[in-house]
């Protein structure tokens, strides 16, 4: 093959090499599909380079119109690729299917079989001839028809990427923003060289631009991939969920750099600049999380963040991100601040143990029941009717059978309590009870009713053991019929006496 030397072909070769290289290592280090179609996209584009460099460096027609046709196979691919790739960083890539694939893939495909088969149809290109009035020979051709089709279809899916990714820049903000803008002005460069061969307006008719730009859209990639982290959060995602959340939320990569903060996180951590910073630079508290060294498992524990007496409580949930080797990619941390709801359930706890405190130690023994009732507690180790509170606790108190009143008329008391629902005491009953050994227990019973929304939801029974007061009451009863019987006699006597003595004084 006759060689001729030129400016561009060693630079260019220089370049197709570089992207080889870098293409195959992001293909060969990140497994994901948002990666391994940017590597896609740099290698098509080194493909075109090598193929441009090498139809440069060619001085015959047989060699340069092979080397032409060599670069449709980057060609075709590019579009494609590229709109794929926005499709991922877009947060669109439940589009990417493989019968969506497909049907991109046809027009590409059509147009890479007609160029390997031109001399049959002519349909790409109608001649070709060496034009060496130039610093050297450059091929020129006649377009056919279907490379107009061709470039129309490429344009229009180039544009179709641009589109969402124009639409992000305008939303996103710091970080997001930059990576954006980066990716729009990289693959800028080499589609508006295109346009610019296409439409005959090329300030530099014997060369081509547009594998001039392919270093800015490779370098726009690469920086993606490896560097800003595109494709480990999602940026649409951000604006809807990290963005609106009230929750702290932190996203850190591998190493536990911080990757995005949502406005509540900054304000928690206080620094505007932690993007790109160590976590535990940044924000001290992060040591004492039990995920802080990169778990791989979702983790969720309670810290307490701040001074002593401004001190917040917070839920704090890690959920790593594993990739397809089973390492550890990124970390989501949302931390809740539960501070309200502790400070709640603390003074609930105080509240139940000082109702529990008077529950157990009261002198009266009382008796919670729910609305049908059911015994559901009682705060008597052993109840003055001589039954354990496991025996009693579980069953209605209609089923009790140590109880001296009709169960009748007891359902319809408690049926009163219930369906009135009065707050205010049931009127004092005074029961006599059977206790478990045999013999009489007396008790004075009242109840209190406890409301929910309005509607009765527990009933307390106050029972009062009155059986040694029943029993002084009738020794004091018996004594007092005693006196009563002796009142009775001594008047007897002393009357007798007294009609004896108005006798003798009427003699």
């Amino acid at each position: 093959m006759i060689w001729q030397e030129t400016p561009y072909t060693i630079p260019l070769l220089v370049e197709s090499l570089i992207s080889i290289t870098l293409g195959l290592y992001i293909w060969w280090r990140f497994r994901r599909s948002w990666a391994v179609v940017g590597a896609l996209l740099i290698l098509a584009s080194a493909e075109w380079t090598l193929g441009y460099a090498l139809e440069l460096g060619s001085a015959t027609l047989p060699a340069k119109i092979f080397w032409n046709k060599m670069q449709f196979i980057g060609i075709v691919i590019i579009p494609v690729s590229w709109f794929i790739y926005m499709l991922h960083y877009t947060g669109h890539e439940k589009w990417v299917t493989r019968r969506n694939v497909a049907l991109l893939s046809i027009v590409p495909g059509i147009t890479l079989l007609l160029v390997f088969t031109n001399e049959y149809h002519h349909l790409v290109w109608s001649s070709f001839f060496v034009d060496t009035e130039g610093p050297f020979s450059v091929l020129y051709q006649t377009q056919g028809v279907w490379i107009w089709v061709h470039i129309g279809y490429s344009y229009a899916i180039i544009l179709c990427g641009f589109f969402p990714l124009v639409r992000m820049f305008l939303r996103e903000r710091r970080l997001y923003r930059w990576q954006t803008l980066l990716l729009l002005l990289g693959s800028s460069i080499p589609f508006i060289g295109n346009v610019l061969q296409v439409s005959g307006l090329n300030p530099i008719p014997y060369l081509e631009l547009t594998p001039l730009g392919f270093p800015a859209t490779n370098v726009a990639i690469v920086l993606s991939i490896l560097y800003l982290r595109l494709g480990d959060v999602v940026p649409v995602a951000r604006e809807i969920i990290i963005e609106g959340m009230g929750d702290c939320v932190i996203v850190l990569d591998a190493k536990g750099h911080v990757i995005d903060v949502n406005p509540a996180a900054q304000q928690l951590i206080g620094n505007a600049d932690c993007i790109g910073q160590p976590i535990k630079h940044v924000w001290p508290s992060w040591t004492h999380i039990k995920g802080s060294e990169g778990q791989e498992a979702e983790m969720s524990e309670e810290i307490v963040v701040g001074p002593q007496d401004n001190q917040r409580v917070f839920d704090v949930r890690v959920s790593p991100l594993i990739d397809w080797r089973g390492n550890l990619v990124s970390q989501i941390v949302v931390l809740r601040d539960i501070t309200v709801r502790k400070r709640a359930e603390e003074l609930l706890f105080e509240s139940e143990e000082k109702f529990r405190t008077i529950f157990e130690n009261a002198s009266d023994e009382i008796v919670y029941m729910d609305r049908n009732g059911t015994i559901i507690d009682i705060n008597k180790k052993e109840t003055l009717f001589g039954y354990d509170p496991e025996e009693i606790i579980g069953k209605n108190f209609t089923e009790l059978d140590f109880v001296g009143l009709d169960m009748r008329e007891m359902g319809g008391l408690f049926k009163d309590v219930v369906m009135k629902g009065d707050t205010s005491p049931v009127t004092m009953m005074e029961l006599e009870f059977n206790h478990k050994n045999g013999r009489r227990v007396f008790a004075e019973v009242s109840t209190r009713v406890i409301k929910k929304k309005g509607e009765v939801e527990a009933i307390l029974g106050i029972v009062r053991d009155v059986t040694e007061r029943k029993k002084a009451e009738e020794k004091i009863k018996l004594s007092l019929k005693e006196k009563e019987v002796l009142l009775r006699e001594i008047h007897h006597r002393v009357k007798n006496n007294l009609q004896i003595v108005s006798s003798l004084l009427s003699l």
